[in-house]
């Protein structure tokens, strides 16, 4: 799962300076109010260059005031340094890093059609198998598979799709 540089500079950043304040599992919890509140009109408001800096400052801290100095001044910077736009990726940025920090990952399942619980399950043990690390997987649905599944850990990837299949025998038929 790729970020982007903005993203990974400044998650990086905010888990660092969590970990050494030793408010990890509480930045953690208020980045989790923070993609929520992103999925509301908070977002459109900090985006918009009609919205003063001083109302998009003040709309953050009445949001969140219980959270931590230290997430607020990171939100205070990232407002003011023009990179909002870049706050759900942060966030993600900041999960991926707890994870690793815990030993977890998460990945992503695609499959055309819902899979069987025993065969997630199978799935899920040889990814945690090939990463080293305990894992969850979210599952998406992609009828553009036709069939078989994607299996995606960071840079790790199982691919079984019937489409990735097809293709490969088109090009060995085209080859031949």
């Amino acid at each position: 799962m790729s970020r982007g540089a903005v993203a990974r500079s400044y998650g990086r950043a905010l888990f660092e300076a969590a970990e050494e304040a030793q408010l990890r599992e509480q930045v953690m919890a208020e980045a989790a109010a923070l993609e929520d509140a992103l999925r509301s009109d908070l977002f459109p408001l900090l985006l918009s260059p009609k919205v003063p800096m001083a109302t998009r400052l003040a709309v953050v801290r009445e949001i969140f005031a219980g959270a931590s100095p230290l997430f607020l001044s990171f939100l205070a910077l990232v407002i003011r340094k023009g990179r909002a736009g870049a706050l759900p990726e942060m966030v993600l940025v900041l999960r991926d890093l707890d994870h690793e920090a815990a030993g977890r990952a998460v990945g992503e399942l695609h499959s055309a059609l819902p899979l069987p619980e025993e065969l997630k399950e199978r799935i899920r043990a040889a990814m945690s198998r090939l990463t080293g690390k305990e894992l969850s997987l979210v599952e998406r649905q992609d009828p553009e598979l036709l069939g078989g599944f994607v299996a995606r850990v960071g840079d790790r990837m199982l691919d079984m799709s019937l489409r990735t299949r097809m293709d490969q025998l088109r090009r060995h038929l085209l080859a031949s």
